[in-house]
């Protein structure tokens, strides 16, 4: 006969069913978390292990969508974790992964990317891989919904580095589904089905059903976008029919949702509204109301469409003050966006003007926070680097190490500098002074995906000069150098304020042209080709003469590394057809 727990095991014990029912049927979740922490208190337990219990009852008010409750839970953790040192550094680092989590879902970003660099922090001093993995995605998240893709794709590798390396199969799972769907963000949606069936594959050797349905669905959705309608159709309805065996109805209601999109795609609107209606009432029933406006917004497409004018108008209503109950601009600022299209769209352009107005004001708003956000982010992990070094510092100077200190300070003030410089290096190519080709990896994405919101077209011209191994050849390096410089200050000079010029590679110049489509941008790239044939080249030699081709290509359905490969081919049919001239 089994002895029966301990108060301190059934508290363990009705803490891990808590994690592994969160995300199933969290309201019984929500009920063992409550019956654990009130064990602990009546028992008086040891501060870790009631500090875990609160942690765990945190965790579960946020799932059941009480966001201030969870945010005091995980507060008072904070607050009794300040007073130990050291000693609780891993569960200060669990509260400020749940308190940023809260943060995140509030679309207060700058806050909860505060609470993951702080815990990160926290978890690599304590040695506790799993949440530091965490963490890491938690900060590929919030810059995922940012838009910046470079950060994102960068926190989300770090994290499955540590998965595979503390054989987490879990977490690999969770890293491999969220670089997919940063990818679907990104419009890169063959990438994204590579990791989805990764995903896929690392679901069914760790049997999570849950997130296995999250996983199709996306899948479902980046076939929708590249046109496979047939494969998309059986992703979305598989991933249905797995929602409806595992009974979990917060999981079926996107499922219903991705289908309702597809089949307003394929011109099945009375399936598509039967799948949206049923989606939005399980979320109002579940309490599970994030995903609600864009439910919203989805049924007033499909009203717009059949002509239920009123009908649509409502939705896109109901979609509007939802954002701005939960307060997430994003999402106010796609409702807004709706609302003017509708009114647009029916001539009432009196009524589309406020709408179309805030919206471009909230768009302004997020690129700016996007970037300040970016910035601090940067910004916090250099203080971090100093915050180590300034420690390690103070500990060598309390000891009989003067003469290695005073060395290492003069290191750290050469290191300082050389920072600054290599800052500036890390975005500029030193010949031309332009941009370079690692400014444009975190550049080209954000301005497509702006872009496309925009609704507005981005053009792209890859540039190479002419015969320029032959000008190295005849007439040296030092002159060819010299032709770069001249060829980039007329890139500048010719093009305008809103294009961006970027040294590409080699001879190889690349221009970036926001709101401009092919036919604007051909006649920038003429005048930029003409400015070089016609410059004095005769003053550096009587036998120079600099010409270059140049490949046009625009943003209408393309990613950015098909933009790339369009401009690529494009250049290649200009120096097939005699050089000296743009194709698009």
């Amino acid at each position: 006969m089994e002895e029966p727990l301990s108060a301190c095991e059934k508290i363990t014990q009705l803490c891990e069913q808590v994690k592994g029912l969160l995300a199933h049927d969290s309201q019984q979740a929500l009920c063992l978390a409550q019956q654990a922490l009130a064990l602990a208190q009546q028992i008086e337990a040891p501060r870790r292990l009631l500090l875990q219990a609160l942690i765990c009852r945190g965790g579960a008010q946020r799932f059941c969508g009480d966001l201030d409750a969870s945010f005091e839970d995980y507060s008072e953790v904070l607050a009794q974790c300040r007073d130990q040192g050291s000693e609780l550094d891993d569960l200060h680092a669990s509260a400020l992964l749940g308190l940023g989590i809260v943060y995140r879902n509030r679309a207060d970003y700058r806050q909860a990317l505060d609470c993951y660099q702080q815990g990160l922090e926290r978890a690599r001093r304590s040695g506790a891989k799993r949440i530091e993995s965490t963490l890491l995605n938690g900060l590929g998240n919030v810059h995922s919904v940012l838009g910046s893709h470079t950060e994102a794709v960068g926190y989300y590798l770090q994290a499955l580095t540590l998965a595979r390396e503390q054989a987490d199969p879990q977490a690999e799972l969770v890293m491999l589904g969220n670089l997919g769907f940063l990818f679907e963000e990104m419009g890169d949606f063959e990438q994204a089905l590579t990791y989805y069936e990764q995903a896929l594959v690392q679901s069914d050797r760790v049997k999570d059903r849950y997130f296995r349905v999250s996983i199709l669905s996306n899948k479902c959705s980046s076939l929708r976008q590249l046109g496979r309608f047939e494969q998309a159709l059986s992703a979305g309805l598989q991933a249905h029919r797995e929602a409806l065996e595992s009974g979990n109805e917060m999981r079926r209601a996107p499922t219903l949702q991705v289908l309702a999109a597809l089949y307003k795609d394929i011109g099945e609107y009375e399936q598509a509204e039967q799948r949206i209606q049923e989606a939005i009432q399980i979320y109002k029933v579940v309490g599970n109301l994030r995903h609600l406006p864009e439910a919203l917004r989805l049924q007033g497409g499909l009203a717009s469409l059949r002509g239920e004018h009123a009908l649509a108008e409502a939705a896109f209503l109901a979609a509007l003050e939802r954002t701005q109950t939960e307060g997430d601009p994003k999402e106010e600022a796609a409702a807004h966006q709706a609302l003017a299209e509708h009114f647009e769209s029916r001539g009432e352009l009196g009524k589309a003007l406020p709408h179309f107005k805030a919206y471009h004001a909230l768009e302004q708003r997020l690129r700016r926070e996007q970037v300040q956000l970016v910035l601090a982010s940067r910004l916090t992990d250099r203080e971090n680097e100093v915050a180590r070094k300034d420690a390690e510092l103070q500990r060598l100077r309390n000891g009989e190490l003067a003469e290695l200190v005073a060395a290492l300070e003069r290191a750290n003030q050469q290191k300082e500098v050389l920072l600054v410089q290599l800052s500036q290096q890390a975005i500029e190519d030193p010949l031309t002074g332009l941009y370079n080709r690692r400014y444009l990896e975190e550049y080209l994405p954000r301005e497509l995906q702006f872009a496309q919101r925009q609704k507005q077209v981005l053009a792209l011209a890859l540039a190479d000069l002419d015969n320029f191994k032959q000008i190295n050849d005849h007439f040296s390096h030092e002159v060819g150098d010299q032709v770069l410089k001249i060829v980039s200050q007329i890139f500048r000079k010719h093009s305008r304020k809103s294009d961006v010029v970027i040294r590409y590679g080699g001879e190889e110049l690349l221009l970036v042209m926001p709101e401009t489509d092919s036919t604007q941008g051909r006649d920038v790239c003429e005048r930029i080709r003409r400015a070089v044939e016609s410059h004095p080249w005769k003053h550096f030699h009587p036998d120079l003469h600099v010409t270059l081709s140049m490949g046009l290509s625009d943003s209408r359905t393309r990613s950015p590394r098909r933009l790339l490969q369009h401009a690529d081919k494009m250049l290649y049919v200009a120096k097939n057809a005699g050089k000296n001239q743009v194709a698009a």
